[in-house]
């Protein structure tokens, strides 16, 4: 399995490269309402709004999940204390039984 994921890895590198030595020419950005203007290679453009929308869903889906883990929180919570009184009305139906007899 580690012997797959190497040769995957490398011909992703590979294919990155590639991809990287082909687009280097220069691309200017102007950041309209901005006074930015400024010019950057067309592959750093490209990896750097990957890398800007990996870490914007990985923060998104950070969030759900933490959202997600205390509704379930929560949850377990509620269940515990349903079942405790659950089984102290059992219990107390029970000594009932007992003492009745």
């Amino acid at each position: 399995m580690k012997f797959i994921k190497t040769i995957i890895f490398l011909v992703v590198a590979i294919l990155v490269g590639v991809f990287a030595s082909n687009n280097k020419e220069l691309v200017e950005v102007d950041l309209f309402p901005l006074p930015i203007k400024f010019a950057a290679a067309s592959f750093i453009l490209f990896f750097g709004g990957i890398l800007i929308g990996v870490i914007v869903g990985g923060g998104y889906q950070t969030f759900r999940a933490m959202y997600w883990r205390r509704v379930a929180n929560t949850t377990k919570r509620k269940l515990e204390t349903a079942e405790g009184e659950l089984k102290e009305k059992n219990d107390n139906q029970n000594q009932n039984l007992w003492i009745k007899n």
